[in-house]
């Protein structure tokens, strides 16, 4: 009986140090290598460039920008009226 026990034991232990058997598949590697996935992509990237180079899309990045300068002042204007030296009304 003793020795049941103790195979049994033995056995468990044997199972439980063995490694894991699964595989990791990452599909955006499967997708990536592709040729319509490359098509696509350069296609895209063709699309994005001829966006970019919009005159519209010049003026909307002027515009952020402007946008951009008047929020970090607001936030200087914020930070002087929440300071404990500001005058209280």
């Amino acid at each position: 009986m003793k020795f049941i026990v103790t195979s049994l034991w033995l056995a468990l232990v044997a199972i439980s140090f063995a490694a894991p058997k699964f595989a990791v598949v990452r599909v955006t590697d499967i997708y990536r290598d592709l040729p319509s996935t490359a098509a696509l992509q350069k296609k895209v990237v063709a699309e994005r460039d001829a966006i970019m180079d919009n005159e519209r899309a010049e003026q909307l990045r002027a515009i952020i920008s402007v946008l951009q300068s008047m929020q970090v002042q607001l936030d200087a204007k914020k930070e002087d009226m929440e300071s404990p030296d500001a005058k209280n009304w």
